[in-house]
């Protein structure tokens, strides 16, 4: 088993990685440990999984109730975590409940926030299931919904006390979420480390060392600037791009998909505005391009796109704010950009990112 730490000033966890570990007796030890009643918030799709692993959690003693919702960007809202919240005042369950949240990042995101808010907040911990989970939804705190405005709009930083990550839950993703799911990673590694960029360009690393070299880069960034009040705002490169497209789109483009056209767009930007050399941009485009992760129709009105753009939650003073790249494996934030310039990116993507 890997344990990996996550070291901050107030509620350090740690982040485990084994194949199998869903099902070891560890977990149940842990859970064991932590609380004498569960609530474990999953998605419909798990639901076997789910009930396989409440029947091991009874058998070991340990009263649990489960609650399953359609895990959609689109139900990741208010309404939804009322719903769950009702769930949780119906079967009585207090201050020392346990969440365990199961499934990707809406999952993720829905239960932490409700673990946050609920009785002013209890304990969680996740068990994510899908690559982008595990490399990035997991980490960090970050919780929240979705508005009819934009994406995230409300939420908080809330940890989890533990993080386990099944490596066998990947064998459950159909071929399109392994491929998209890698766009966190991409990302963390165009932000944070040149070397790391090249490893996933020659496509010899495992995705059990691809989720683990992930993990380091972006717990080691949390671990300096928890709350986003400097350079984890570096996180945000590709997403100011992303969030417009996946709520224009009516999240009919995945958060993965998006971030990757995000990047693209944005990695554009840098280059046209001096920060980016040419070459390193070359570097970049043509391994999403070789990797088809450009295919999707992005034929969207820009000034659409730029009202949602317009919502970004990195925007200070009625500025539009970017994170942009400097080189491959460093990143600038809080970067001013006129509509103009945006646009311009745009455009060029809209046309097929042709350099």
């Amino acid at each position: 088993m890997i344990q990996i730490d996550v070291n901050l000033f107030k509620n350090s966890y740690p982040i485990y990685i084994q194949k199998n570990i869903f099902l070891d007796k560890f977990l149940i030890d842990y859970i064991k440990s932590k609380a004498k009643k569960i609530a474990i918030i999953s998605t419909n799709n798990l639901k076997k999984e789910v009930v396989d692993f409440s029947n091991r959690l009874k058998k070991n003693n340990i009263e649990n109730f489960f609650f399953l919702f359609k895990d959609t960007e689109k139900n990741k809202n208010r309404k939804t975590k009322e719903k769950l919240e009702n769930k949780l005042i119906e079967n009585h369950f207090t201050k020392d409940t346990l969440i365990i949240a199961i499934g990707g990042g809406v999952v993720l995101d829905m239960a932490g926030f409700i673990a946050a808010t609920y009785l002013r907040g209890i304990k969680s911990i996740y068990i994510p299931t899908t690559i982008l989970s595990m490399t990035d939804a997991s980490i960090g705190g970050k919780t929240g919904v979705n508005t009819k405005y934009a994406k995230n709009q409300i939420g908080s930083i809330y940890n989890p006390i533990a993080i386990f990550n099944d490596i066998n839950f990947l064998e459950t993703l159909n071929k399109t979420d392994v491929k998209y799911g890698i766009s966190e990673t991409i990302k963390h590694s165009l932000i944070l480390s040149r070397d790391f960029f090249y490893e996933l360009k020659s496509s010899k690393l495992s995705m059990e060392d691809i989720i683990q070299k992930s993990i380091i880069l972006k717990k080691e960034l949390i671990e300096k600037d928890l709350f986003e009040e400097n350079i984890r705002k570096k996180l945000n490169f590709g997403h100011t791009f992303a969030h417009a497209i996946e709520t224009i789109s009516n999240y009919k483009t995945t958060h993965g998909k998006a971030v990757l056209i995000g990047m693209a767009i944005e990695s554009y930007l840098s280059y046209i505005l001096n920060h980016l050399s040419f070459e390193d941009l070359k570097e970049i485009i043509s391994y999403l391009k070789i990797n088809k992760f450009l295919d999707e129709d992005i034929s969207y009105n820009f000034e659409k796109l730029y009202k949602g753009i317009s919502k970004d939650k990195k925007n200070k003073f009625n500025s539009i704010r970017f994170v942009l790249l400097k080189e491959i494996g460093n990143a600038i934030f809080d970067i001013e950009v006129d509509k103009e310039t945006i646009e311009k990116a745009f455009v060029w993507a809209r046309n097929g990112f042709v350099l």
